[in-house]
């Protein structure tokens, strides 16, 4: 391949790509790895034997474990924003927070993303670099979740304060976390009956 044809547009797009790809093929491997060995146990030799790439190409792509533990997070943000700017668009969008608590509480409880949440709480309640990439990462989420719950509202959100709205997030995050910890306590939980519950309960905790 000449020099001309490696800074063409198209090759610059399919090198991006190829990254992109090695990328998540590193954080699909190490989410695996986290939950089955935890933060610590997990060497970046076992990721990369995990990922089928040289743990040095890891070091290309990500500076250690806590830069990888951030993509995973805000990966995890970027699809909880993504749902919660579907809601919003719905002409109906109280009706669509509680339509999609079924899709909610069965993402929460899914055994191997419910093992890496708690795998990475864990680790920030002792590493102080991790706490900063959860909080970040709970503040973004506490934000898109105070629009979306202003646009519920609609004109009766003026009603409501600063205050009153934070206590409300707080409230519906703590569901959805003590879900996590109810998927290892009692795995054979009735999900469907569950996220009918859920449901009432996000109706009652949007009550004006």
């Amino acid at each position: 391949m000449t020099e001309r044809a490696r800074r063409s547009p198209r090759a610059r797009e399919a090198a991006a790509e190829r990254t992109a790809s090695r990328r998540q093929q590193v954080l699909d491997a190490a989410a695996a790895c986290f939950t089955r060995s935890g933060f610590h146990g997990a060497s970046m030799a076992e990721i990369a034997k995990a990922a089928d790439i040289s743990a040095g190409h890891i070091y290309n792509l990500f500076e250690n474990k806590e830069d990888i533990i951030s993509a995973i997070v805000q990966q995890e943000q970027d699809e909880m924003h993504a749902v919660v700017g579907d809601i919003e668009q719905q002409p109906d969008v109280m009706r669509a927070m509680v339509e999609r608590a079924i899709e909610g509480v069965h993402n929460t409880t899914d055994p191997e993303r419910a093992g890496l949440r708690l795998e990475v709480v864990a680790e920030a309640s002792r590493n102080a670099r991790m706490a900063e990439i959860v909080q970040a990462a709970d503040a973004q989420g506490r934000e898109r979740l105070r629009a979306m719950m202003l646009k519920a509202w609609g004109p009766n959100a003026r009603r409501h304060s600063k205050a009153d709205v934070d206590a409300r997030i707080d409230a519906l995050s703590a569901i959805f976390d003590g879900l996590t910890v109810r998927t290892v306590r009692h795995p054979q939980m009735d999900k469907d009956r569950v996220a009918k519950v859920v449901g009432r309960m996000i109706r009652a905790l949007m009550e004006d």
